[in-house]
Order: C-alpha cells, then structure tokens, then sequence
C-alpha cells in the first residue's frame, strides 16, 4: 500500500487501540505470499495479525474465517453455499471514512477491507455483502486508522 504496508497499517491500528483503550479488532493478513515463513511473521506479536489467508482467495475460505472470527449467526440469512456472481460488478467511488457514516445494523458482522489495488477491494466487498456483512473500504493505512 501506498505510505504503509500492512504490517505498518496494523501497528498503526493497534497503537491507536492501545492508547484510546479500544478492545482489539481481529486482523486478517490477505496475501498472495503463501510460504510458512510470512505466516508465521504475520501472526507472531510484532506482526500483529490474528488471521491469514492466502490469494487467490476463495469465497468460501473468507466465509468459514468469518464465521470461526464472528460466528454462524453474525453471517444473517446468507447460504452456506450459494450461487456464483459475476466478480465484475460496476467500481463505486470508494468512501471515506468522513462519507461512510451510515450505521451499522445491530448484530451486523462489519469489515473493514484495505488494500491499494481497487480490484482486491472490490472482490472482498463483492464476497463479504454476498455474506450479509457490513463493508467499510480504505486505500492506505492512514485512511484504515480513520474507521476503526
């Protein structure tokens, strides 16, 4: 990402949750980096990360990280398995932290997906409102910091 890379992203994540005292926020690391090394960086202490999955991602692997995360009944009324949709879905104009004040339904699953290449963002917002959650979307670290 442009300014920060994850692991800068999700320092800057946790250090405003320490000092604000915010109970921590699970984070997936998403990569096309699959080797046992960087899973094992991600997911130690100084990485930060909670989760990893590996790219090319598939629907159903986000669907079962999301229900070991949050559980089954956070998913709403989403199928286990459903239909396929088409990934190629017409690219909104990403939100700002400022424009997505929009609430949150009670009990709704909310993710926050970032990542510089609109494409990834889009495909991850395309699974997760397939699923019935909430999707807030940032392009850098800083802009990531701004929704928590």
């Amino acid at each position: 990402m442009p300014c920060c890379d994850g692991f800068q992203c999700v320092k800057l994540i946790r250090d405003w949750e320490k000092k604000n005292h915010v109970a921590k926020a699970t984070i997936c690391a998403v990569t096309a980096d699959a080797n046992q090394e960087t899973r094992d960086i991600c997911l130690s202490e100084d990485g930060g990360f909670d989760e990893f999955l590996t790219k090319p991602l598939r629907k159903n692997v986000l669907r079962d990280m999301i229900v070991k995360i949050c559980g089954e009944d956070r998913l709403g009324d989403a199928p286990a398995v459903g239909p396929s949709h088409p990934i190629f879905r017409p690219l909104e104009p990403e939100k700002t932290p400022q424009e997505d004040n929009q609430e949150i339904p009670s009990g709704a699953t909310h993710v926050l997906v970032v990542d510089d290449a609109p494409t990834m963002r889009l495909l991850l917002r395309t699974f997760l409102v397939d699923m019935g959650c909430h999707v807030s979307e940032a392009s850098t670290g800083e802009d990531a910091v701004q929704f928590v």
